[in-house]
């Protein structure tokens, strides 16, 4: 189940990121032990000056609530596998605002 942290924006983001947060549902949520794909960001919090948060296009998921049987870089490929040309990232591992972090690569046309 796509759960939302509150105060999560989401209004404005891209077409790919919505169809990346419903496939991340369902790599997501069987491997977690309330089984739920928690975003917890998407247009809001404090990113990098030039991130692809403010335009829409990244998204961060909740890593925490990864089964402990479960190894989070085993995760972290799972969804680099079903999001290929995505950046995937398992940001801040171990500390306390650790999260997998995936945006869509910059497209020039």
């Amino acid at each position: 189940m796509i759960r939302f942290k509150p105060g999560v924006k989401w209004q404005g983001v891209s077409p790919e990121i919505v169809l990346a947060i419903i496939a991340m549902d369902g790599v997501l949520s069987p491997q977690t032990y309330d089984n739920a794909c928690w975003i917890t960001s998407i247009r809001d919090g404090q990113h990098s000056k030039d991130s692809r948060h403010y335009i829409g296009e990244a998204f961060d998921m909740r890593s925490k609530n990864i089964m402990a049987s479960i190894a989070k870089k085993d995760v972290l490929e799972d969804i680099k596998n079903t999001l290929p040309g995505y950046v995937v990232l398992l940001e801040y591992e171990g500390q306390d605002n650790e999260h997998y972090h995936i945006q869509r690569n910059e497209v020039s046309l």
